[in-house]
């Protein structure tokens, strides 16, 4: 069984995928099963980035634990929809829920790429998160950040 998570409330009764994460609300988030590739990271901050609303800095808690760029995925797609298991954070209320998706970023930022395919769930009053990696899913793990060259949404400094 899943619900489908979209950026319309009524459409997901477990998540509203729009809600933005306030990040003094998340001193450490835990992944119980880590994120896929780096299990043995289990906890995470989630830190603003400065002037760039809907982008995020997930911090691993410890040595040499990984860092990852994360974004709304609305501010990417506004029609972007994910089918979440039920069960995947069983308890949650829709408006505790936000979906975030991992941003990639190679030595040519111009080729950045985000994760659609397999959202971060984060359920907020509880701090806890998995990654919902869908069997399928018309999503790309590398959809491009950049579609024809324009920069949508991405923080810059002047």
């Amino acid at each position: 069984m899943a619900t489908r998570c979209s950026h319309q409330e009524d459409d997901c009764p477990i998540g509203v995928a729009q809600n933005e994460p306030d990040a003094r609300h998340f001193p450490v988030i835990e992944f119980a099963q880590g994120i896929p590739g780096f299990p043995e990271t289990r906890f995470f901050s989630l830190q603003p980035v400065p002037e760039g609303e809907g982008w995020f800095h997930l911090v691993g808690v410890g040595e040499e634990a990984p860092t990852f760029l994360v974004v709304n995925p609305f501010l990417i797609l506004p029609d972007y929809e994910v089918e979440v298991p039920d069960d995947l954070l069983s308890g949650a209320r829709a408006q505790d829920i936000v979906l975030l998706a991992i941003v990639r970023v190679p030595d040519n930022p111009w080729e950045a790429t985000v994760n659609l395919r397999a959202p971060l769930v984060i359920d907020v009053p509880r701090q806890r998160g998995v990654q919902c990696v869908p069997l399928e899913s018309p999503y790309s793990i590398r959809h491009p950040l950049f579609p024809k060259g324009e920069a949508v949404g991405v923080p810059c400094s002047s």
